[in-house]
Parts: structure tokens; sequence; C-alpha cells
């Protein structure tokens, strides 16, 4: 027996927005391209898109402007789908990750003969240049990212080479407005020797994890910061991203 294709055409739109708060975007994409019916409910009625994207933990600042059919044209081509100026990675609804390129944050020597931005093949970004790190003493990257209040580990998408060594350099997060570091991770012989084993392929390295469940507001605004262990020489690291994965 041939299946009926036209069965979505059917649905009251009341029923279609019922079933897309089952789904995943992509799959709320792929169906939004194959029937217009489905199209005009789902991006037009009922807010039934935006219903689904607030289940993926994003700000709200983010996803309340998106046209999906035009911002997700490409989403099966890419690694990780841009949102806004920041990116997720597909997963499920409650546990996709919050992804800043590495090439958007502030650090002193950005783009000099010391820490230039080159493409790197295996970059999340494609052509996108990342920060390489070369040779710099004073070690020194900040930045700043709206996030939803709840629970997180903080990550970085590296890939370490040869000479890679960040002598005992640390990075901490902070809540703003806060006075004490709501997280801190240093690169102790370890770390770097762990990394070393991975010379030339991108890992994710945990950093930590925060709780920010109970802030009083929807979303909160977190500062990432760094400091140089010592004057010594620092080498050796292609930095792609910054993640934020709910726990």
């Amino acid at each position: 027996m041939e299946p009926d294709r036209t069965i979505f055409e059917k649905l009251s739109p009341n029923m279609a927005s019922l079933i897309a708060q089952f789904l995943n975007f992509k799959d709320l994409l792929s169906l939004g391209m194959v029937s217009r019916h489905l199209r005009t409910i789902f991006y037009e009625f009922n807010n039934s898109w935006l219903a689904v994207m607030k289940n993926y933990n994003l700000p709200e600042s983010l996803i309340t402007n998106l046209k999906p059919l035009d911002d997700f044209k490409d989403i099966f081509k890419q690694k990780v789908i841009k949102l806004g100026n920041c990116y997720i990675k597909l997963g499920f609804a409650t546990k996709s990750w919050l992804i800043f390129p590495a090439s958007e944050i502030p650090y002193d020597w950005k783009g000099s003969e010391y820490w230039p931005l080159e493409a790197h093949k295996d970059s999340w970004f494609g052509d996108t240049p990342i920060p390489h790190l070369k040779s710099v003493c004073w070690f020194k990257m900040y930045g700043e990212f709206v996030i939803p209040r709840g629970k997180y580990s903080l990550n970085f998408r590296i890939c370490a080479d040869k000479t890679f060594n960040l002598e005992k350099s640390f990075f901490y997060l902070d809540r703003d407005g806060c006075p004490e570091h709501m997280l801190k991770f240093a690169f102790t012989e370890e770390v770097e020797n762990n990394l070393k084993k991975e010379v030339g392929c991108f890992t994710i390295l945990k950093l930590g994890e925060f709780d920010l469940s109970d802030y009083p507001e929807k979303e909160v605004k977190v500062l990432l910061g760094s400091q140089h262990g010592n004057d010594w020489w620092k080498h050796g690291f292609w930095f792609d991203a910054v993640i934020f994965m709910p726990i």
C-alpha cells in the first residue's frame, strides 16, 4: 500500500504546531522545505518556530529575529550553525552547545606575526581564519558572552602543535558584576602533556563547570579572562572556539 504523501497537507494549524514542538529544528526545517502548507504554519502561525527554538536553551535575543529559511539554508552542509553572534552544534534540544568563534575574541597581539589569524582545514568555521599562537610572552585573552541561566561546562576547542607550551598560564570565568571567579583553570604540566599527545588534532578541552541556575534574570553576561603565569615564551596552538555545554 502506498503511503499517503499528502497527509501533512491535511493537518490543521493547531495539530501541526503541536507536532512541531516534538521535533528538533533540523527536522522542522526539512519539513518546511518540502511543504508550503507546513512552512506557513511553522513560521507564521502561533510562533511555532520560536516555541521550538526556545527548547534549545538559547538566548532569546538570538532567536527573536530569525528567518529560518534564510538563516539556515545551508544547515545540512555546516559542522556548526550560526545564530546571531554565536553558533550551535546539533544535538538534543536541551543539550545543544553554545559556541563562540575564538577569532572574534579580543586578545593582545591579535593579528600580529606573533599571534596571527590563519585558516585551518579542520576548523568548525570553514575558511574563516582562527587564532594561531606562534610565540608571545604576554598572554592575555578576554571576552564577554551572554548565555541563558543554567548549569554549564566551559570548554575550548584547540589544536596543539609541536612547540605547544603555555607555561602555567590560566583562564578564569566571572559573572558580570561579581568580584569572585566562578571558575579557574590552569595549564598545568599534566594538561600540557595530555594535549601534546594529540598534536595536530583538534580536541575539546574541559576547563570546568559552573552553575547559574539561580540567577534572577533569564540571561547572564559572563566574562572570560586569562593571565600569563610567568614572563617566559608561550607557543604553539590553534584556538577554534569557546564552548558552553549545558549540563
